[in-house]
């Protein structure tokens, strides 16, 4: 007996010592992931930073790391950070011969997107270098990728990139066709920053093309996207367009945009308000007014002098030395051309100066480079050393537990009793089966009082509506009627025609409450059959809104239609007028008198939305997130108290649901409500 139990320990044992060794090898190669991950990180860390000695450090323990353990990725990973590092100090052959490692290793694993990453980054790097051919040439290689590869985010960095290089090669025709691409895709991508930022370019490059219309139209379609607390990016645009001003000869208008970039720039302490100055005495220069053109050119040099600006200064200062000379002021004038000659020769000392210290930063990095090999030698071996060491304890005792450990268990399953585990088994089984069906049972439960409460709720206020909204409106048939049929009251024909207008008007207020009540009934009970076809939402808005227009205009609220395009959608025209006119008719009856409405479409790559805003009442958060529910919903008089039920939202509700969409509420109590409706784009 005892023998057999010494085998099977044996057995046991054995198996558990190969179990080790397989799982201590796999805790290595573990550890040599995590431990290259966290070396690239820290090699990211101190390339921001810029400190060369611990840049080159990490990535020498990094390279060796993963080069000795065959970790192809991470090795890519560390040249393509050195590579950044290499052209964040404009070391740019440095910076490509790095790059082209990162590609060779991503190329062979066939990651594509890591290797697209590193050929935009070479792109960069090649355009900064006025290496304008090889740009291209690298531009093409990569869009070659993407016809068997997709990604959109990442084609329209490669697409910006190029348009870059063109535009830096002076070719603004190609450039143009590049950024072109670029917006098309950042409207697809509903990316509003590239939007922006693209279509800034766009303008910039059709400026230089001399195509002033097509400038500004993309200019303002940069600021059209431009966020609200964006000022900086907002000054640009004034002063772009106040470029072309002048150079239409449009001067009113180019002082205009000019002071308005001049103002924001100034609240922001901008430094690109010299340049502003400077387009302005630009402005005077043109038509001929040399004295207000010196006191910006002034302005403008006043502001550059105080910065390292010594282009800025050398330009501004020749523009002074040139009007001085123009008025006769030939004093000044020497003064300012002496300050043109004196910056001239610092740029080319600084230029001299610039490009020694260039080769002597590509030395220091060398000598870093070997200093920190040398270190890395000598560190790796005690390293290795040390962890041999921990390894060798760590594993001997992980061992001798386990061991003891499974000596106790042998011996504790020979002692336990075989049926008292199989009845506690079988016990566990039937509670775990109860616990189960308890739960089942519970929710079921619940989901059975939830559909009861919103029944009993849909009930109470189908009869609040019969019982209060519906006879109110009757009664008041009621009286005119019998007013106007009782002949021995007699009335003159003013009050007959008051009677007459309030007959009407409560019949159709009565008359829209039927269909709504008949509609969210139809809705309740499945019964609304949806006939989907296109149809021009344009067309769709505009019936939608006549029948409320008399209504508008009695409040002499205004209802205007902004960037309402024309588009065909497939939709249940029905439903969607409904759901549009309810709007329509709550935004009249919580607006005051001489508000406004505003209706505006957007189109999204997979949905079409309709907004309509007012300026009216607003509601508060509790409002808000009970609007569309039919429990919670409570009828609020207009702001001419103007009568409602509250069902005109559920039934949009439903019947937004019907075709597919949503529909979206904000407001805030004193400022408006702004519903969106956003239609499926089938």
């Amino acid at each position: 007996m005892y023998r057999i139990i010494f085998i099977s320990i044996l057995i046991q044992l054995m198996c558990f010592t190969t179990t080790i060794a397989q799982f201590s090898n796999n805790i290595t190669l573990l550890s040599d992931s995590t431990y290259a991950e966290k070396l690239n990180q820290k090699l990211k860390y101190h390339i921001l930073e810029n400190n060369s000695d611990s840049v080159f450090y990490y990535y020498n323990k990094s390279v060796e790391l993963t080069k000795e353990k065959s970790l192809k990725l991470f090795e890519a990973q560390a040249n393509y950070y050195i590579g950044m590092y290499y052209h964040r100090n404009k070391l740019s052959n440095e910076s490509t011969e790095y790059l082209e490692k990162a590609i060779t290793i991503y190329k062979e694993a066939k990651d594509t997107f890591h290797l697209i990453e590193c050929l935009n980054q070479k792109v960069v790097c090649l355009s900064a270098s006025a290496s304008h051919t090889e740009a291209t040439k690298t531009t093409q290689i990569i869009m070659d990728y993407y016809d068997h590869y997709t990604n959109e985010s990442q084609k329209n960095i490669t697409i910006i990139n190029a348009g870059i290089n063109y535009f830096r090669a002076e070719d603004y025709p190609k450039a143009a066709e590049s950024f072109k691409k670029s917006l098309s895709m950042a409207k697809t991508l509903a990316d509003t920053k590239q939007i922006q930022s693209t279509a800034t370019n766009l303008g910039s490059a059709y400026t230089m093309l001399n195509k002033y219309d097509s400038a500004k139209l993309y200019y303002q379609t940069a600021y059209f996207n431009t966020s609200l607390n964006d000022s900086a990016i907002k000054a640009t645009y004034f002063h772009n367009i106040g470029f072309i001003n002048i150079e239409e000869k449009n001067y009113n208008e180019a002082i205009i945009n000019l002071q308005n970039a001049l103002n924001i720039r100034r609240k922001l302490n901008d430094k690109k308000v010299a340049d502003t100055y400077a387009l302005i005495g630009k402005l005077y220069s043109r038509k001929g007014d040399n004295d207000i053109a010196i006191s910006y050119y002034y302005r403008a040099y006043k502001t550059i002098i105080g910065t390292n600006d010594l282009s800025g200064i050398k330009t501004t200062s020749l523009k002074l030395a040139n009007l001085y000379n123009n008025i006769g002021n030939y004093k000044n004038a020497s003064l300012y051309y002496k300050e043109h000659i004196k910056y001239s020769d610092s740029i080319h000392s600084l230029n001299d100066k610039a490009t020694i210290e260039s080769l002597n930063k590509k030395m220091e990095l060398k000598e870093k480079a070997k200093e920190n090999k040398l270190l890395e030698s000598e560190n790796q071996l005690q390293e290795l050393q040390i962890s041999s060491k921990k390894q060798t304890i760590y594993l001997l005792t992980a061992v001798t537990s386990l061991v003891g450990l499974i000596l106790i268990g042998l011996l504790f399953r020979i002692k336990n009793n075989k049926k008292h585990n199989l009845l506690l088994s079988s016990k566990n089984k039937t509670i775990t089966e109860q616990k189960e069906e308890l739960e089942s049972t519970i929710s079921e439960l619940n989901k059975t009082i939830k559909y009861l409460e919103i029944a009993n709720a849909t009930k109470e206020k189908f009869f609040s509506i019969i019982a209060h909204d519906l006879r109110n409106p009757f009664g008041a048939i009621r009286e005119a009627s019998e007013i106007l049929n009782n002949k021995s009251f007699p009335i003159d024909d003013e009050t007959k025609d008051l009677l007459i207008n309030d007959l009407h008007v409560s019949a159709e207020n009565t008359y829209k409450l039927l269909e709504n009540l008949l509609n969210w009934a139809r809705s309740q009970q499945n019964a609304i059959k949806l006939e989907f076809s296109y149809h021009d939402i344009t067309e769709v808005i505009d019936e939608s809104t006549e029948p409320y227009i008399s209504n508008a205009k009695e409040k002499n609220i205004a209802i205007n239609k902004k960037n309402v395009n024309h588009y065909n959608l497939k939709i249940d025209k029905n439903t969607i007028q409904t759901i549009i006119g309810n709007i329509i008719n709550n935004a009249i009856k919580f607006t005051p008198t001489n508000g406004k409405i505003d209706i505006e479409t957007s189109f999204f790559k997979n949905y079409f939305s309709v907004s309509i805003s007012d300026n009216g009442v607003g509601m508060n958060s509790t409002q808000l997130n009970n609007l569309f529910k039919i429990e919670k919903s409570q009828s609020t008089p207009g702001t001419n108290n103007e009568a409602g039920t509250g069902l005109g939202l559920i039934l949009c509700h439903e019947f937004i649901k019907l075709n597919g969409g949503q529909i979206r509420a904000e407001s805030q109590v004193g400022q408006g409500t702004r519903f969106n409706i956003d239609i499926p784009n089938i």
